[in-house]
């Protein structure tokens, strides 16, 4: 794995970890599952679109990456919307913790692409 594919591991990890703490001290303890499922959804959707997108498919076409990757997200909040309640999860912690997880790792793509090109010249 690359350096900017580590950095990017361990940085969704650790928003993972963040927002799963502060979002289960928020709520009630009924509704912590969802803030689980919620957090767990973002992070295997984040990374699994980051290495399929980034590393797989289009490796030197980091903005397309990226767009696609928002385009990705935003289908993935409306597949969640539609989901957890049909799962008896409380929509609200299961769409405000992947939306969190989301804008916070969305915040590190272009620092581990710009690392991925730097150390690919």
């Amino acid at each position: 794995m690359s350096q900017g594919g580590r950095r990017f591991l361990l940085g969704s990890a650790g928003v993972a970890v963040l927002v799963l703490l502060l979002g289960a001290g928020i709520v009630w303890p009924t509704e912590v599952a969802a803030v689980t499922a919620g957090v767990g959804a973002a992070v295997v959707f984040q990374l699994l679109a980051y290495w399929l997108l980034g590393v797989v498919f289009f490796p030197t076409r980091p903005v397309l990456v990226y767009g696609l990757g928002m385009m990705g997200r935003l289908l993935m909040v409306g597949v969640a919307a539609i989901i957890a309640p049909r799962a008896g999860l409380p929509l609200a912690p299961v769409l405000l913790t992947l939306v969190a997880v989301f804008a916070l790792t969305t915040l590190l793509e272009p620092l581990t692409f710009q690392l991925e090109t730097k150390s690919a010249s």
